[in-house]
């Protein structure tokens, strides 16, 4: 068990936090203050519960472009969390909070979060959780029923991969995979048994990266999970990366092969949207979460 067992520990503790700051897993999280954000008026104070203008005009550029965020709820005291993040990891909440994703290019960096509090309420927890953190390193297997090899003191092993056409979409990050392309398009996506023991405390993810029969990484696909070029892929995303366009379904898209293994199971599923038969080998690799938790951010400024 011994990388594996290593991990244990980083995934069941919570990132440490300095004062108002997160710095760890190539990542640095910094708590700016809170925000009041109407139609009518944006106004932000910072961890102290001091009006800030700085941090009051960092927020307006960055929801100009976009409509008045989350849904008001009247009665009760409805606030934005804002912090500042870089990292290269993926990034989810937990709890009362929900993160607000706005169409503004302003700030690459800042993040809001929407909390509905109770009108007595004086303060509020961010609770985080930073994802796909890289684990040992990769290893190559052929991409095949019964293939086994050893990693992260585990075995992991391969089942049949075949067609599938789920009623659902089995998570939110499938890369394009989303209802009602897959009415047209039964066999868009593919799934493999995968055996591999998870002796933590929370599901971890197995990233598997697919390789062409030139030793070439498969990055997009077509309709009909057939490798695609960058080339392709960009005439129809001018901005470099997947646009989804109302009424119409994209040609091409974002190539994706992962699973998830619960906490303490011994397998989990693997789905793809490249057809297997242009997949002679894969890389496997481990990516875990980190729960980070800052607390006390100030839900009403200073009179």
């Amino acid at each position: 068990m011994g990388l594996l067992a290593a991990l244990l520990g980083t995934i069941s503790i919570s990132g440490q936090v300095n004062g108002n700051i997160y710095s760890g897993e190539n990542s640095r999280i910094e708590a700016l203050g809170a925000c009041s954000i109407t139609p009518e008026a944006t106004s932000c104070w910072d961890m102290n519960a001091r009006p800030n203008a700085q941090l009051t005009d960092r927020v307006e550029a960055l929801v100009s472009s976009a409509p008045y965020p989350g849904t008001f709820k009247f009665g009760r005291k409805n606030r934005y969390l804002v912090v500042d993040m870089k990292s290269p990891h993926g990034l989810s909440t937990t709890g009362p909070t929900k993160m607000e994703f706005f169409s503004g290019e302003a700030s690459e960096t800042l993040r809001l979060f929407r909390v509905v509090a109770e009108r007595d309420q004086r303060q509020a927890p961010l609770r985080m959780t930073l994802t796909g953190i890289p684990g040992p390193p990769a290893i190559t297997m052929p991409l095949r029923a019964g293939a086994k090899s050893s990693y992260a003191g585990s075995d992991a092993e391969f089942g049949p991969i075949t067609p599938f056409v789920p009623d659902n979409i089995p998570g939110p990050f499938f890369m394009g995979l989303i209802d009602p392309w897959l009415n047209y398009y039964p066999r868009l996506i593919w799934r493999m048994p995968i055996g591999f023991w998870n002796s933590t405390t929370a599901p971890l993810t197995l990233k598997l990266t697919p390789f062409d029969r030139s030793g070439k990484p498969i990055l997009y696909v077509d309709l009909d999970g057939r490798p695609a070029t960058e080339r392709q892929f960009r005439q129809e995303n001018p901005k470099g990366y997947f646009e989804w366009k109302p009424n119409a379904v994209p040609r091409f898209r974002p190539a994706s092969f992962r699973a998830t293994i619960e906490a303490g199971a011994t397998a989990g599923m693997g789905y793809t949207n490249i057809d297997p038969k242009h997949i002679p080998t894969v890389t496997v690799q481990l990516l875990y979460s980190k729960p980070v938790v800052i607390e006390a951010f100030p839900l009403d400024p200073t009179s």
